[in-house]
């Protein structure tokens, strides 16, 4: 199911990339250091680059392709990095008023493990929907 996942976002970066690259205003940039420590979390920056309707879009099927169950993503929030791993964490809430964390970690292949936020509470992890500097 994790491995579906994984293949699922580097399908999103590569779509993404592909059509950003045939744009003409992509023509003059210079292109980005395949290291992530020195690019940054680039499939987070793809997922935080798109219009929250197009992000909720993407979430629901990064849902469809995980197995749980989301039907309807409501909401998403960028809750903020972890400044020594470069992971982004973003949060989801679902029109049956889950809520889950999504961890995009920080490499090649932008990597996620996702969590109900019930249980992140539960197990001393915080509170999603609130920015990591309020927590």
């Amino acid at each position: 199911m994790i491995r579906k996942v994984i293949l699922f976002f580097i399908g999103l970066i590569l779509l993404g990339g592909l059509i950003n690259t045939c744009s003409d205003e992509n023509l003059d940039r210079q292109p980005q250091p395949e290291d992530p420590a020195l690019a940054g979390n680039l499939a987070h920056r793809e997922i935080q680059s798109m219009s929250s309707d197009d992000r909720a879009r993407m979430f629901e099927r990064f849902f469809v392709a995980s197995g749980e169950k989301c039907e309807k993503v409501t909401e998403t929030f960028y809750q903020g990095e972890d400044k020594v791993s470069g992971d982004a964490f973003w949060n989801v809430r679902c029109g049956d008023r889950r809520e889950w964390v999504i961890q995009v970690k920080n490499d090649a292949l932008g990597s996620t493990k996702i969590l109900d936020c019930k249980v992140l509470s539960l197990v001393g992890g915080g509170k999603c929907f609130v920015a990591f500097e309020s927590q």
